[in-house]
């Protein structure tokens, strides 16, 4: 999810850019243009699904008690401070992170200049893993603190990263990456061996890298075009229509499989 979208965001803020470098157009203005558009796309159904759980007797508990980090999009803060979390809201960290990412993002690819812009993405994803590794260091916990340590956007960087720097290449030109997917396979031995090894930290620490390459994988053949039962699949009508509502079905998905499960 935060690699999908940094990379889109970031081919979208590199094109403004380029246009409004061309065009004589103020950079702050794109970036206002582009938070307002972001903020028409988001906001809407996020705060309706807040007011539907406010509306909630028992469900809204949560949403009542904190609102003003709901409506701020500081869940996930709330989460690492409380070391709690709502089985209906919990879900929210991701936007909340998302929403930090979308107010930060477009100073970064706007007045940055590009040459130095990869060496902030790397910076990026050097500092996500230091962050995990840091923060697994000092718990006193860990079965009650990696989670909430997790959802804070600086544990989040590197996946941001991962997308800008893919985008970056895109946006230059550098479409035919067909090394990358033996790049995954090569780094495959490594994360199981981790995953099952008493290496806890590091495996914190570098999971969300290999996860991150797995979609920047993904996403660079998405890019060419898949072919075969792949393309005739992601083509298909009914597919197209639930990722134009995929937002809305994870903003509900939690509360309606719960109740669904309370009632049956």
């Amino acid at each position: 999810f935060f690699v999908l979208s940094s990379y889109l965001i970031t081919r979208i803020l590199l094109g403004a850019k380029k246009k409004a470098v061309r065009n004589g157009f103020g950079r702050w203005k794109v970036a206002v243009a582009f938070l307002t558009r972001r903020t028409l796309r988001i906001f809407p159904a996020y705060y309706f699904y807040l007011l539907i759980l406010l509306l909630l007797p028992l469900e809204g508990g949560e949403v009542r008690r904190h609102l003003a980090m709901y409506f701020f999009y500081l869940s996930n803060v709330l989460i690492h401070i409380t070391k709690t979390w709502d089985p209906f809201t919990v879900h929210l960290w991701t936007l909340a992170v998302e929403e930090q990412f979308y107010l930060v993002w477009p100073w970064i690819i706007l007045f940055i200049p590009d040459k130095y812009l990869v060496k902030v993405f790397t910076a990026m994803m050097v500092a996500g893993v230091l962050f995990r590794i840091i923060s697994v260091t000092f718990m006193t916990d860990q079965n009650i603190e990696i989670f909430p340590m997790l959802v804070l956007a600086p544990a989040c960087m590197d996946c941001f990263a991962a997308g800008a720097i893919l985008a970056y290449y895109h946006n230059k030109g550098f479409i035919n990456n067909k090394w990358l997917k033996w790049v995954l396979i090569g780094i495959i031995p490594i994360w199981l061996f981790l995953i099952f090894s008493p290496h806890r930290r590091i495996f914190l620490g570098m999971d969300r890298v290999f996860v991150s390459l797995f979609a920047v994988t993904i996403i660079d053949m998405a890019n060419r075009g898949y072919t075969g039962i792949t393309k005739r699949f992601l083509e298909n009508s009914v597919v197209q229509y639930l990722s134009k509502i995929s937002y809305s079905i994870y903003l509900y998905h939690l509360s309606v499989c719960i109740t669904f499960c309370f009632l049956y």
